[in-house]
Order: structure tokens, then sequence, then C-alpha cells
């Protein structure tokens, strides 16, 4: 026999899991964005002048939570960014990174390496070596919404090279003596440009897609 209140109690019961599911739609946006306002509000400082070191301080971070790193001074050491999702690092006011005259132990190293990493913005930094050294910024590994905004590159063999089928956007970017190419761009990758200042290098024929 049903009982008679069983309809009542259906309904109740739909609209009480009709109000958690609305509650978490609200409470999950809400927490991220609580997340992201706390690493913005509690940011990483990192004073290259000082003595620290700006690789070490990102290799310390936890790579699944909105990190803002604010770096001043002249860094001379590579920097490796990799499995990171959502890192701002920012010139506070102003940073340079300049490659060590040490040669790379690894394969393909770059002053500023971004791997298998998604929404990384790049604001504001100088990077600084020869022409003849390996390029300044890069992209690789699959990594996606990567932003470099504000940016001086002087020498490396490329400026910016992005490959691996990575996605990156740069904007107000000023690259100058370069080796081979401003911008290089490889593997499928892609690649948006706003209001750049890219300084055309001649490039050896065989070389990846650049300008």
């Amino acid at each position: 026999m049903r009982h008679p209140n069983c309809c009542a109690y259906l309904a109740a019961n739909l609209n009480s899991r009709r109000m958690w599911s609305l509650a978490w739609l609200i409470a999950a946006p809400l927490a991220l964005t609580l997340c992201a306002s706390s690493a913005m509000a509690n940011p990483t400082f990192v004073n290259c002048d000082a003595g620290q070191s700006l690789n070490s301080a990102i290799s310390k971070l936890d790579k699944q939570v909105p990190n803002l790193v604010l770096v001043q001074g002249t860094c001379t050491n590579y920097v490796e960014i990799a499995g990171f999702e959502n890192l701002t690092i920012r010139a506070n006011p102003s940073a340079t990174v300049v490659q060590p005259n040490t040669i790379p132990t690894k394969l393909f190293l770059m002053s500023l390496r971004i791997d298998a990493s998604r929404s990384v913005t790049i604001d504001g930094l100088e990077f600084s070596s020869t022409s003849s050294s390996p390029p300044a910024v890069g992209a690789a590994a699959g990594s996606t919404d990567v932003r470099l905004r504000n940016l001086s590159i002087v020498g490396g063999a490329a400026g910016i090279f992005v490959f691996e089928r990575s996605q990156v956007s740069i904007a107000n970017i000023n690259v100058r003596n370069a080796g081979w190419a401003s911008v290089g761009i490889s593997d499928g990758s892609d690649l948006h440009v706003e209001d750049a200042c890219l300084r055309i290098s001649r490039v050896p024929p065989g070389t990846p897609e650049s300008m």
C-alpha cells in the first residue's frame, strides 16, 4: 500500500536534491574565486639581488593551485616551469633573467621554459643573453593558455620558441638581436600576436616556421 504522503515526500526529496545541486553550482566557482584571490593576496616574493633564486622559489610551489610570484632584481639562472596550473610571474617593479655562463645540463634548456602547464602568465620581465645562446623563452609539451605580456627580450637563438603542440599568446613584446628568429613556431603549435615589435632575423633554410 502506498503511503498517503508518498508524492509529497518524493517532491520534497527532489526539491532538496535540487537545492543541494544549486548550492554546489554556486559554491564551487566561489571556492575557486576565493582560492585565486588568496593567491593574489598572499604572493610569493623573490628578490634576486638579495641572493634569492626564482627557479628555487617556483620549485617549492603547489602546482595545482593558483600562484602569484612577484620578482625583482637580476636573476642569473635557468627557470623551469613544469606541470603548473594557473601561475603568474610578474616583475615587481622590474626584473631581468640573465642566462648563466654555465652550459645547460638538460637538453634544450632555455632562460625560461614552460612545459605541460596551463594558464601561465609571464608579465613585465626582461631577458638578456647572447644571440648564440638557447632561446630566451619557450613553451613546450602541450602547454596551453600561456600568456607572455610586456616582455623585453635581447638575444637567444630565438627570442620566443613555441613547440610540441603548445598554445601561446604574446602582447606588448619587444624582441631584438635574436640569433635566427625573433619568434619560432613548430610541431603544430599556435601563436596569437598582439602589439609586438619583432626585429626580423635572417633565417637559415630548413628551420621551423619563424618571424
